[in-house]
This record gives C-alpha cells, sequence and structure tokens, in this order.
C-alpha cells in the first residue's frame, strides 16, 4: 500500500509543474535548435512510455534507483526482499527497456 500511495503521489506532482519551470520552458535556449530540444522532448516521451509497460516489479525498483535516488538497500526495504532481488530486477528491467527503445539509438549518439 505505501508503495502504490508514493506512486499516486508522483503522478499527482508530475501533472502539476512549478511556476519556474513553466517559465524556463517558454525562454528560448540559446544552446540548442528548436529541433533537438523537440527531438529530446520525443525521446523522453519514449523513454516514459517504456517505463509504462513494464510490469510493476520491475518499473518500481527502476523509478526508485533513478526518479528518487534510493540505494540498493533502500529499495529493497521498500519492496521488502533482498538486494539481490533488487539488483536482479534492474537488470532485467534495463533489458526491456533496451529492447523497447533499441529504435531510438540513432537519435541519441547523433549529439
Amino acid at each position: 500500500m505505501v508503495v502504490n500511495a508514493c506512486m499516486d503521489e508522483r503522478r499527482r506532482r508530475r501533472r502539476l509543474l512549478p511556476f519556474g519551470e513553466i517559465v524556463a520552458m517558454n525562454k528560448p535556449s540559446q544552446k540548442k535548435p528548436q529541433e533537438k530540444q523537440y527531438a529530446r522532448l520525443e525521446i523522453a516521451e519514449a523513454v516514459r512510455a517504456a517505463i509504462e509497460q513494464l510490469k510493476p516489479k520491475f518499473r518500481l525498483p527502476i523509478l526508485l534507483k533513478y526518479v528518487e535516488g534510493l540505494s540498493y538497500e533502500e529499495i529493497a526495504s521498500v519492496m521488502g526482499c533482498s538486494k539481490g532481488t533488487v539488483a536482479s530486477r534492474l537488470n532485467r528491467g534495463h533489458g526491456q527497456l533496451a529492447k523497447h527503445l533499441s529504435h531510438l539509438r540513432e537519435h541519441v549518439f547523433e549529439e
């Protein structure tokens, strides 16, 4: 229940952007052309969609590791499993993401 509540809260927060982020999104960037910014947004959306397609037992450790920044020990505690199980699920999740996102490799390495 705790994990589901955390995931619900994360979804709710994602819908609301802080004012500073909205202003920053609307400022023209001199570092990157508009096409590169759009390509980055598309890649980010593809990654998000691929993560959503993962089974919860693989999605949760990935979100806890890369979004929340938790250590293996902390993830194991939240999930009620061993660090080895966390490592295994992260590895399998990475493999599935690589398969789902393989079509993006050429776009990512262009820059």
